[in-house]
């Protein structure tokens, strides 16, 4: 049964080349959300360059992939393994539409896989060293990806199934968020004054992040049935009922757990609530029922980790943004407010508004 349904999930049409190339433009559109996502949950003299690094998993991820991702991930050449494929290296215009509709869809996947870790290097990264790592990236990726989805992968041939992500994007890029934030450690002066949680910059660009995460990620799932004809579009429309329905419930959560910790709606654990949700319910986003348990556990616990951008060192700005309990009579959405803060003149070692400038430890 099992190579049945592969049979007949692979085979690539013109109708089906049109659904995934319309999902990959869409997809593409979460480095939006992403960079709206992390400038928000930055200090505000940072927004510029989180924004720059989000640019750079673009053009160094896509070109790397272009490179030689793809080929590590499903080239099946003379010395492929059950490792990494070999072969379609500098992807050129002699394969066919099938090959070049799977290359795009995928490649908006590894870049995904590279923004996840730019939230977990916020504020503490240098941009020249951020850019290296953006173009090599793509193997802790194309590798990984290789093994669930490759013919060579040696998950695949023991039946394993990761319908849209779950764990080659999203396990991945948290893996190597948790690994960058061991090295890079915390923030300068991160815990003077206590280990609270500090205020998102600007929790506007943030929850229009969220937002468009939200668009982006039905997509992603969807658009993951790599197709639309014979029993395709079933897939598609489980996988959108599943995704949005994952979504709701991970949003009731969080706000009911941030108002019973806080007696208040907070932004940032309504924005984590809602996409450690979204990135659980990928890995088995067509409701097989055939998912490895344990994949939802460590992803829910890395994407929380590391979306949770608002344990940084406040902006020099002398403002910032406070939770506050809203007057009897007044409106629930009037959460913020600005007030004075004390500046830091070490704060200013951390400023990230020259790319190439490394922040001192």
């Amino acid at each position: 049964m099992a190579d049945e349904a592969d049979d007949e999930l692979n085979p690539v049409n013109a109708d089906d080349a049109t659904w995934i190339l319309t999902a990959s433009f869409v997809i593409f559109t979460m480095q939006t959300g992403f960079g709206l996502l992390e400038s928000g949950a930055v200090s505000k003299k940072n927004e510029v360059n989180i924004l720059m690094k989000n640019a750079v998993d673009v053009i160094l991820g896509g070109l790397s992939y272009w490179m030689f991702g793809y080929g590590l991930q499903y080239g099946q050449g003379p010395g492929t393994s059950a490792f990494c494929g070999v072969g379609s290296f500098l992807l050129d215009t002699e394969e066919d539409g099938g090959v070049f509709a799977t290359f795009i869809f995928q490649l908006s996947f590894a870049t995904t896989a590279t923004t996840i870790v730019s939230g977990a290097m916020a504020e503490r990264a240098n941009f020249n060293a951020y850019i290296i790592f953006s173009f090599v990236n793509t193997i802790t990726y194309c590798i990984p990806a290789g093994w669930m989805w490759g013919q060579h992968g040696f998950l695949k041939k023991m039946g394993a199934i990761d319908f849209a992500g779950s764990c080659a994007v999203h396990l991945t890029g948290g893996a190597s968020a948790l690994v960058a934030a061991v090295m890079l450690k915390p923030r300068l002066h991160r815990y003077d004054e206590g280990t609270d949680s500090l205020a998102m910059g600007d929790p506007g660009n943030a929850i229009m992040g969220l937002f468009t995460l939200w668009w982006g990620w039905l997509v992603f799932n969807t658009g993951s049935s790599f197709g639309i004809t014979g029993n395709k579009w079933q897939y598609s429309g489980r996988a959108a009922i599943n995704t949005i329905n994952a979504s709701l419930g991970g949003g009731m959560a969080a706000l009911i757990m941030t108002y019973l910790k806080n007696r208040i709606f907070g932004v940032s654990d309504t924005v984590n609530g809602i996409l450690g949700a979204l990135v659980g319910v990928t890995v088995d986003t067509h409701g097989t029922g055939k998912c490895i348990a344990c994949t939802r556990i460590l992803i829910e616990e890395l994407k929380a980790e590391f979306f949770s951008l608002g344990d940084r060192v406040p902006s020099s700005t002398n403002e910032r943004a406070e939770l506050v309990t809203p007057p009897k009579g007044r409106s629930q959405g009037e959460f913020f407010k600005l007030e004075p803060e004390r500046v830091r003149e070490d704060d200013r070692d951390q400023d990230e508004g020259s790319f190439g400038r490394e922040p001192e430890n």
